[in-house]
């Protein structure tokens, strides 16, 4: 299956949403990022992100997509993680 970029940009959201990446909610009237897409046999689907945790995932490559799901890593450890401290 292959996945194309329809639309990415920061926005509001107009109801809460998750966190693709840390699995917290987005709360209705906050700023974040999101991404808009097509898969091939599936459809379209939209994908919402705090900002800092679409900048941690930035890099991912696809094998990352698919074994890291929604909470699989903390917003707070994310925040660690780029701050380059330990804890």
């Amino acid at each position: 299956m292959s996945s194309t970029c329809i639309d990415e940009h920061v926005g509001r959201v107009r109801k809460d949403q998750q966190c693709r990446v840390c699995g917290e909610t987005i709360k209705k009237g906050s700023e974040c990022y999101l991404y808009r897409g097509v898969e091939d046999g599936d459809g379209f689907y939209s994908l919402h992100f705090h900002s800092d945790c679409r900048e941690y995932s930035g890099d991912w490559d696809e094998c990352d997509w698919e074994t890291m799901g929604p909470g699989s890593i903390s917003r707070d450890e994310i925040r660690e993680e780029m701050a380059g401290g330990e804890g």
